[in-house]
């Protein structure tokens, strides 16, 4: 009887260890989940417009949620509140700045010279015919 009694009270002995020990794992496992998820969230924050980090952020998300459903002790984080987290950051994202405009600048003027031999350049190159090289500088020197 004695020796009944004790098998007993070391099989449940074992099983409160066993329940012990899959309570911590499955705590410290929503732990994780849930430090990620936070870490997927610090990340978006930094740069919203990102959707390498959105998708993270979901993604994370969805595992924190469904590892919270169902265990006692830990209230249940939600798709809500996922997509709350996630939509809040996107929503919240800075403006993206326009681009900013080339200062052209002052023109450059190039002298009477510079502009002949650029001509002159350009016939040679065969990028302007006599007719044409002709004509330009004709305009050069009415200009002046």
């Amino acid at each position: 009887m004695e020796v009944v009694l004790l098998v007993i009270f070391i099989t449940i002995l074992i099983g409160i260890f066993i329940y012990i020990l899959v309570e911590d794992s499955r705590h410290r496992d929503i732990k994780n989940a849930n430090d990620s998820y936070q870490q997927a969230l610090t990340s978006l924050r930094d740069d919203p417009t990102n959707t390498t980090l959105q998708e993270q952020a979901w993604s994370l998300g969805r595992t924190y949620v469904a590892i919270t459903q169902n265990v006692k002790g830990v209230i249940p984080f939600t798709e809500e509140m996922l997509a709350n987290d996630v939509e809040t950051i996107i929503a919240n994202a800075p403006p993206k700045p326009a681009p900013a405009k080339k200062d052209k600048g002052t023109p450059t003027v190039l002298s009477l010279d510079d502009r002949i031999n650029a001509l002159i350049q350009m016939r040679d190159s065969n990028l302007l015919s006599n007719t044409e090289f002709e004509q330009k500088r004709k305009e050069i020197l009415d200009s002046i």
